[in-house]
């Protein structure tokens, strides 16, 4: 069983993109971020069946950070951008389990997969870049997704961080296909002490995504993040500005 959750991806604006999605199991419920033992994280900001997260993608490496609807190999199809969060690394670990988790992405004409991909670039790189290989010859582009609230805190930035570098590196070392992106679920709102501090953990989440994105800059790989839906009512001051 592949438990995951479908994303559509609209254009927001000139050379920007952004998704309204949930990122979902099987039944509906909210995943949320995992943690580099693949065990749930519990996270706020809705419930079952609601929509409680999008996304926001900058160009890590570029300067379009647009969305294209071309993935894959050469003579792919065209089409609507169509993600899909997989959790589960053992769903690429598995050549039986990755080659029905291609089809079914197939059949239901995904571009893009968020791979889990914690464990499986610390302990298999080789065979995370050979499910990069099968994805893009199914046409379906990969992004390499971790996630944990806890790396909001500027206590545990260096945990994200050092997944960057590692993921550069492994690309860095690809004769063949590559990931189209790193993509972040990180979710600060899911700390049990948020309402305690949201100013706080929204800017240095912040001072994260910018050192993100600078590490970033010139690998040619975009940068995507989750985000709740209301965001944009947590005011931050930020540069002597506040805003949301």
């Amino acid at each position: 069983m592949v438990f995951a959750g479908l994303s559509l991806v609209a254009c927001s604006g000139a050379g920007e993109a952004s998704t309204v999605a949930g990122s979902t199991g099987a039944d509906g419920a909210s995943t949320g971020p995992v943690s580099g033992t693949g065990e749930a994280v519990t996270t706020g900001g809705g419930t079952s069946g609601e929509v409680t997260t999008g996304e926001v993608t900058t160009g890590g490496g570029t300067s379009s950070g647009e969305t294209s609807g071309s993935t894959g190999a050469v003579g792919c199809p065209e089409r609507a951008p169509w993600g899909m969060w997989v959790w589960q690394p053992e769903q690429a670990k598995d050549p039986e389990k990755a080659a029905q988790l291609l089809e079914f992405a197939a059949a239901h004409e995904v571009t893009h997969l968020y791979l889990e991909s914690e464990a499986l670039l610390v302990e298999d790189p080789e065979r995370l870049a050979a499910f990069i290989g099968e994805a893009d010859a199914a046409c379906v582009a990969v992004e390499l997704l971790f996630g944990a609230a806890a790396w909001a805190q500027a206590e545990h930035h260096a945990e994200p961080l050092a997944l960057v570098e590692d993921a550069l590196a492994l690309v860095d070392g690809l004769v063949g296909p590559r990931p189209v992106g790193l993509h972040f679920d990180i979710e600060p709102h899911g700390l049990p002490d948020w309402d305690l501090d949201p100013q706080g953990y929204a800017s240095e989440y912040l001072d994260l995504l910018d050192m993100m994105a600078a590490n970033m800059v010139g690998s040619e790989l975009s940068l995507t993040v989750d985000v709740a839906f209301w965001y944009d009512t947590v005011m931050v001051e930020r540069d002597g500005a506040t805003r949301p």
